[in-house]
């Protein structure tokens, strides 16, 4: 689909000297600056129309090699008649991470034509204003898929050509996602995950909020990490492209299966995308006129989708725009069947909030988790669960949850007589990596200590106390850099004479409050008699939110949700 976009009011010099799109036999590091030049005449005759375009690191070279060859420039480009292109150069360059925001910015040496891997690259100049890049169909598309060694491609099951996405995110080895800020091809498989799994009047369902951190737990900075791993005899599996597989199989040492994702796992789509501000401007960033300029780039675009570059494009490992791949294609070199799905349309719209929510999901967290021990918490929450077992289930699957960066601790409290506090730190808040007492993880600890929950129920509720201790003390260790969060939960009500109140604890926590080192208080209700609107207030004053579970349903679900809102709170 076409599309265009809008332009922003930033300025700032892009990381792409034109110095360096010159043919020169070294090169410039990290960029491919190729020529490809056709005209009416040769170069020392005529003043050349120059294009860049910023391709993709995975259409570089097959974009090359379609342009190693004479292209036939119109005169008529539609945009004024007989314009005379004279001849053109055609310099190919590895597009830069930053590209988008040069290209919001309107900085200097700009491309004309940008393919970058896929349409979702280009969500970020949504909201400028003006036209700024105008989206063309697709030059080539791969799909996504399950990038695993081929002695192990059974690991999800028999047969292995369609794995379910639960299939992999419940198996004992998940794969692991790439850094899909820094990876298309994730952003594209975890966009296409949530449209599968769908929303609840759009917001996350537990089941993607639980996908997420599953394929986190052991995530890549990119694919080439994962490939690297594989040949270093890790076993491991990973989202990538087809293309990657394919690329892998002809230079690894390991061979890669790819494995097709029931229901879809999105696609790269390597759309056309022409650079208003240079074509619209060409008079004056080249000395040439804007017919000539849009001639030349008319020209390339007519090259790159007509035969040389559709068969350039499939050597490369590429299919066609449709999903088919090349008739020469074998499943025995990693290409998956002669038809996949395309990129869903959709992912362009889902992408920025998905990836927002994987920043949320994946942050370095340190939570504490303050759990009531109060007599109450041993009466029948429903179904006839205990309201201590309902909490325990929570901090146990809670905490298996959460990855192996996060900071975790566990407090336990009940109403105490003075001079002793109300609340028990069980776990000191630290590193869930960390050794914790004898031959023991943190983690492990905490898990024992949820265990021994049932045996410390005794007494009345200190809520308030309690609460407002958690912040203070989450609050003087802080970290900067990561999410701090605090998660009660409770089943009653405060009920200890002479500490603070109410309103002093709302007013104190407000005053307390500090923008630079926001400290977010998730409060969850167990059974019907928690103080509601009591813990309603509580969360609000420190930007949070409230639940209430009564089953161990709800909890799971709440769980996931309090994970999902802890970063973004309070506008999300």
């Amino acid at each position: 689909m076409g599309g265009t976009h809008r332009k922003g009011e930033r300025r700032r010099r892009w990381s792409i000297a034109f110095a360096g799109l010159l043919i020169m036999a070294a090169g410039v590091a990290g960029a491919v600056a190729i020529g490809a030049m056709v005209g009416f005449g040769p170069l020392a005759t005529c003043s050349p129309v120059e294009v860049v375009v910023a391709a993709d690191r995975a259409v570089v070279e097959p974009v090359t090699r379609a342009l190693d060859r004479n292209i036939a420039t119109p005169t008529d480009a539609g945009t004024g008649e007989g314009a005379d292109t004279g001849c053109v150069r055609y310099r190919v360059v590895e597009a830069a991470a930053d590209l988008p925001s040069a290209i919001r910015a309107g900085e200097p040496g700009l491309p004309a034509v940008w393919i970058p891997d896929s349409a979702l690259a280009l969500d970020t100049l949504d909201s400028a204003t003006g036209a700024l890049v105008t989206q063309g169909p697709s030059l080539a598309s791969s799909p996504v898929v399950v990038a695993v060694p081929a002695g192990d491609a059974d690991r999800y099951g028999e047969p292995a050509a369609t794995v379910p996405w639960f299939a992999m995110l419940t198996s004992a080895t998940p794969p692991a996602l790439p850094e899909p800020t820094l990876d298309r091809s994730a952003l594209a498989g975890l966009t296409a995950l949530r449209i599968a799994i769908g929303d609840d009047s759009g917001k996350p369902r537990p089941e993607f909020i639980g996908a997420v951190l599953a394929l986190a737990r052991g995530r890549l900075p990119d694919p080439a990490a994962g490939f690297a791993a594989v040949d270093g005899d890790d076993s491991g599996a990973f989202i990538a492209s087809e293309q990657a597989v394919l690329r892998h199989n002809r230079e690894g040492k390991v061979p890669m299966a790819a494995l097709t994702v029931q229901g879809g796992a999105g696609a790269l789509d390597f759309p056309f995308v022409r650079v208003a501000a240079v074509i619209e401007n060409a008079t004056t960033e080249s000395g040439r006129s804007t017919p000539e300029m849009t001639a030349a780039v008319n020209a390339l675009e007519t090259e790159l989708r007509g035969p040389t570059g559709h068969d350039a494009l499939a050597a490369a490992g590429l299919r066609a725009p449709d999903g088919s791949r090349p008739a020469d294609a074998s499943a025995d070199v990693g290409w998956l069947a002669p038809n996949v799905p395309t990129a869903d349309p959709r992912a362009r719209h889902v992408a920025t909030e998905t990836l927002g929510l994987w920043n949320s999901l994946t942050l370095p967290s340190r939570m504490l988790a303050v759990i009531d021990v109060s007599g109450s918490m041993n009466s029948p929450a429903s179904e006839g669960a205990r309201r201590i077992d309902l909490a325990a289930g929570a901090a146990r699957g809670g905490l298996a949850l959460l990855p192996d960066v996060s900071s975790v601790g566990m407090w336990a409290f009940s109403e105490k007589p003075p001079p002793e506090d109300h609340w028990q730190e069980l776990v000191p808040l630290g590193p869930l990596t960390d050794p914790f007492e004898a031959d023991t993880t943190r983690r492990e600890a905490i898990n024992a200590r949820v265990g021994q929950l049932p045996g410390l129920v005794d007494g009345g509720t200190a809520l308030y106390d309690t609460a407002l201790a958690a912040v203070r003390s989450v609050r003087a260790s802080y970290e900067p850099g990561a999410a701090h969060s605090i998660v009660l939960m409770t089943d009653g009500r405060n009920e200890v004479q002479g500490g603070v109140d109410l309103p002093a604890l709302l007013d104190t926590l407000q005053q307390e409050a500090d923008p630079e080192q926001p400290v977010l208080l998730i409060t969850i209700g167990i059974g019907p008699d928690a103080d509601v609107a009591a813990l309603r207030q509580i969360s609000e004053v420190t930007g949070s939110r409230s639940y209430t579970a009564l089953t161990p349903d709800d909890i799971q679900a709440v769980f996931f949700d309090a994970l999902s809102q802890r970063v973004c709170r309070p506008v999300c």
